[in-house]
């Protein structure tokens, strides 16, 4: 045990000043998420009288250990170096500033959605049927299948609003797959791919949880309180391949 806590205490350090040392717009993006939350916890809390903060506790948590994961086994920010550093912005692109997210509102602007409207969604069986389409390299099928979903989703944009953000978020990455590889090879750089399929692929882990915080979320926001859907920004999603 002694020999173990040895060892953490030797590579910890390390890897956190490895991890921090190459910080760029996702480890930004994460923050950014965390500091609104934490932030819009307390305002949505008076509103619910407090039947937010279970929703808002998780949804902090998951950004954390979305944070853990991608700078200690998918860390993007510092793959990218190569890339930034000859001009290319993968991960700026990826991932919208969290700056463009809607101010605080204590209600939805066109009022409640109707409970009936909810999509129910087997996050499982998403992250499943997802983690088939990444067999396709040029994530392809990826793309089909998240704007499939979404087009599920248009008729209700008060509800279901952590499943939306994350099928765009996906959706945008396939998308843009091919521009990034065609601005590598200008640059004489080699393909990101490896990069852009971890992009993609480490959106599966957290789909079940979030699309359980929707379900946690339905009643607040039948409710008239808007709580999620104006915490994620609008994520644009190209046709693919442009």
């Amino acid at each position: 045990m002694k020999t173990i806590s040895l060892i953490l205490s030797i590579l910890l350090p390390v890897l956190v000043s490895a991890a921090n040392s190459t910080e760029g717009c996702f480890h930004r993006h994460l923050e950014e998420a965390m500091e609104l939350n934490r932030n819009r916890e307390p305002l949505y809390a008076a509103l619910s009288g407090n039947q937010s903060k279970e929703i808002s506790a998780s949804l902090i948590g998951v950004e954390k250990s979305m944070r853990f994961f991608t700078q200690f086994i998918y860390n993007f920010d510092r793959q990218e170096k190569e890339y930034r550093n000859k001009g290319m912005q993968i991960t700026c692109e990826a991932f919208i500033e969290m700056s463009t997210v809607a101010p605080f509102r204590s209600t939805f602007e066109n009022g409640p959605p109707r409970d009936q409207d909810f999509l129910k969604i087997d996050g499982k069986q998403l992250k499943r049927d997802l983690r088939k389409t990444l067999k396709d390299p040029t994530l392809k099928q990826t793309y089909d299948l998240a704007v499939k979903h979404l087009e599920k989703l248009e008729h209700e944009p008060r509800l279901n609003c952590l499943a939306r953000h994350m099928l765009e978020s996906i959706a945008r990455t396939a998308a843009l797959r091919s521009k990034w590889i065609r601005e590598s090879k200008q640059l004489g750089l080699p393909s990101p791919e490896d990069l852009i399929h971890k992009m993609a692929k480490s959106h599966l882990s957290f789909l079940p949880t979030l699309m359980d915080l929707d379900d946690l979320a339905r009643p607040l926001q039948v409710q008239n309180i808007p709580i999620l859907c104006q915490d994620v920004p609008v994520i644009p999603v190209p046709e693919f391949g442009l």
